[in-house]
């Protein structure tokens, strides 16, 4: 009787100690989700969406069409504080950019980028999708 009591009890505390696991999600977790900002450029202003996939993946789409404006994508990796965009089709090298996750806003500012469209297009204030 006190064996099975004994492993009752194990039992018990076994599936508490799992089901009270952390659902706290690291910074770069986080920026694995779907993104939207008002886009400004020169002669134009449109909404966009940003993907950060859990595959490695992103893309870079417009919500509004807009004439002589395309989609882009490519791969990136990240930290909690920085994330590195690559072998995207259209800019050469890469690019990174540190980001800051506050409630359902996603912060991007450019640390190094040599490809001109790209940084204003990443850069700013986003909010999830």
């Amino acid at each position: 009787m006190k064996e099975k009591l004994f492993w009752s009890v194990v039992l018990v505390g076994i599936f508490l100690l799992t089901r009270c696991k952390s659902d706290t999600k690291e910074p770069a977790e986080l920026l694995v989700d779907e993104w939207q900002k008002l886009y400004e450029a020169v002669d134009t202003s449109f909404n966009v969406k940003l993907t950060f996939r859990d595959d490695g993946t992103f893309s870079w789409d417009m919500i509004d069409v807009v004439p002589n404006h395309t989609n882009s994508g490519g791969e990136y990796t990240a930290t909690n504080t920085e994330f590195t965009l690559f072998n995207d089709a259209d800019c050469d090298g890469e690019g990174v950019y540190k980001y800051s996750i506050s409630g359902d806003q996603l912060t991007i500012t450019k640390v190094s980028d040599d490809c001109d469209p790209r940084s204003p297009a990443f850069t700013g204030v986003w909010d999830k999708y």
